[in-house]
């Protein structure tokens, strides 16, 4: 899959407000589908299947407010 085409999210699963004030948001990540986000991301044989993960595309995302932001 190209990285190019992977920005904000993509499967976020659960988020939760930590004690610094900030949301963290737990992102599944890329998955393999029949190719209609993505040509790069169809699978190529049955046994990947639809909706396979990606190997190292899920992650935390930690959003915190700015200061003097309303």
């Amino acid at each position: 899959m190209n990285p190019d085409h992977l920005r904000g999210f993509n499967r976020p699963t659960n988020f939760r407000f930590g004690p610094d004030g900030c949301a963290y948001v737990g992102d599944y990540g890329a998955v393999r589908d029949f190719g209609q986000s993505d040509p790069d991301s169809k699978f190529k044989v049955a046994g990947d299947g639809p909706l396979v993960q990606i190997p190292g595309t899920g992650l935390i995302w930690k959003i915190c407010p700015v200061a003097g932001g309303d």
